[in-house]
């Protein structure tokens, strides 16, 4: 098993035992599964199997995965279907064109200051009490649909909201029903609310849960959507949340994204689509990574059956965990 690794920090490379670089990067817990045996399962900083870990940005996989579970149930007609047609009071706020697609690949051209200050979008869109009174009065159109990628919370806060209002589905219990049951998650789990006098699940940050089970839920995205021989998830559903877009606008990562990934989208090596950051390996195959705030990460390896998940108190000194993931599954 690896015992050593090779990252940088600032650029700088450095080599080190495994243990000692997960210790010092305040990483909780750290999984390694291949071909459905655990090669790897350790966990640091006080922490136990049975911990409870936020999975923060984690949580927009998961409310794309219930998008495409209420597709199969025909609550929800298509990913193109329009948002005003299911919250008909932004109609004349938003783009006619705005479509669950737009919000499930941060295409939306939704106005949003995703900086830290108080009166701005990013802290409100995490701790304002009520967030889809929020979402009602602040949503405006600020460009086209599917011009730009721009990382937007209120995106998935909005798919939250049209999950509630096709067929009155709360996405907490539908999460339960659809997903946790059906795949036997070990531990029980919670969705943190924008309050407890609204209970609007933080569609975009809040679901906490064990590490083991946010594996299963990896694996449940290698197996095509499979379980035990059921099929929990559409094939067709995965494929299109996590395959490569086709993108013809050469500015469509870089002119409005603030993240610092830029670099990486630059040379078209990191892609976004359905509530998933993808990883290319070469033009036939790629990764694809549920990412978190803070180092949370379940980075799938279709090609080789390899599941990773980290947990962690902080990123860590580390430049970008996917590039020692990617690393780590070439090894095996």
């Amino acid at each position: 098993m690896i015992k050593s690794i090779e990252y940088t920090y600032k650029r700088k490379k450095h080599v080190t035992t495994l243990d000692d670089f997960l210790i010092t990067t305040g990483t909780t817990a750290f999984i390694i599964i291949s071909n459905d045996s655990i090669l790897f399962e350790k966990y640091y900083n006080n922490c136990t199997r049975d911990s409870i870990n936020t999975s923060f940005s984690i949580s927009k996989s998961f409310t794309s995965a219930l998008i495409g579970c209420a597709i199969d149930d025909k609550y929800i007609n298509s990913d193109s279907d329009l948002v005003s047609d299911y919250i008909p009071e932004l109609k004349s706020k938003i783009s006619d064109n705005l479509a669950i697609k737009h919000l499930l690949s941060m295409s939306s051209g939704i106005k949003y200051d995703a900086r830290y200050y108080p009166w701005s979008d990013e802290p409100k869109s995490y701790y304002y009490p009520d967030i889809q009174s929020l979402i009602l009065r602040a949503v405006r159109q600020e460009y086209k649909p599917g011009q730009y990628f721009k990382y937007v919370n209120y995106n998935t806060i909005l798919l939250g909201m049209i999950l509630e209002r096709a067929k009155g589905l709360n996405p907490a219990r539908y999460l339960q029903d659809k997903i946790w049951k059906a795949i036997g998650m070990e531990y029980p789990a919670s969705w943190s609310t924008d309050s407890k006098i609204t209970g609007f699940p933080k569609m975009e940050s809040g679901i906490n849960g064990r590490s083991i089970d946010y594996a299963k839920f990896g694996r449940l995205f290698i197996k095509k959507g499979t379980w035990n021989g059921k099929q929990v998830l559409s094939d067709s559903w995965i494929s299109q949340s996590t395959c490569p877009p086709n993108i013809e606008n050469e500015a469509y990562y870089i002119s409005k994204n603030y993240y610092p990934y830029s670099m990486f989208f630059k040379d078209r090596q990191l892609f976004y689509k359905y509530g998933w950051w993808g990883l290319r390996r070469d033009e036939s195959y790629f990764d694809y990574i549920a990412l978190g705030i803070f180092g949370q990460f379940i980075y799938l390896c279709p090609k080789k059956q390899i599941i990773i998940v980290r947990n962690g108190k902080k990123w860590g000194k580390v430049d970008w965990w996917p590039s020692i993931f990617k690393s780590l599954t070439d090894k095996l």
